[in-house]
């Protein structure tokens, strides 16, 4: 279904009723292959533009989905954070620092980096 939103025109489930409001919510929306093949280039727009994915079925069975290329990065970043076992240690470790009171100033980080180098005096 073709709706209108504040951005120009949009596909959009029918079960998905039009809106007017423009807060960048990812959704998944479901579309055939053959209005997918019809609407593409205006799909990947969308993704784009408002990082709703769109399910594409074949035969009955979800075939393939249309994703921001910044979200697919995004995902994949994701997964290779969660698959880094040292990486992760490191990220809870820093959760439990901060729970503790374990925290910096932005005035104590950037005096700590001028003192290292890392910005102009």
């Amino acid at each position: 279904m073709l709706n209108m939103d504040c951005h120009g025109p949009s596909i959009q489930a029918s079960t998905r009723p039009a809106t007017r409001h423009c807060a960048r919510v990812p959704y998944r929306t479901t579309i055939p292959l053959a209005e997918a093949r019809a609407n593409l280039s205006r799909l990947v727009d969308e993704a784009m533009r408002t990082h709703q994915r769109v399910e594409v079925p074949r035969k009955g069975r979800r075939a393939a989905v249309i994703l921001g290329a910044e979200d697919y990065h995004s995902i994949m970043e994701t997964l290779d954070i969660l698959s880094d076992p040292d990486l992760m240690r490191d990220i809870r470790e820093a959760e439990a620092e901060a729970e503790g009171g374990e925290v910096f100033s932005l005035e104590q980080v950037t005096e700590g980096m001028r003192a290292n180098g890392r910005l102009p005096q």
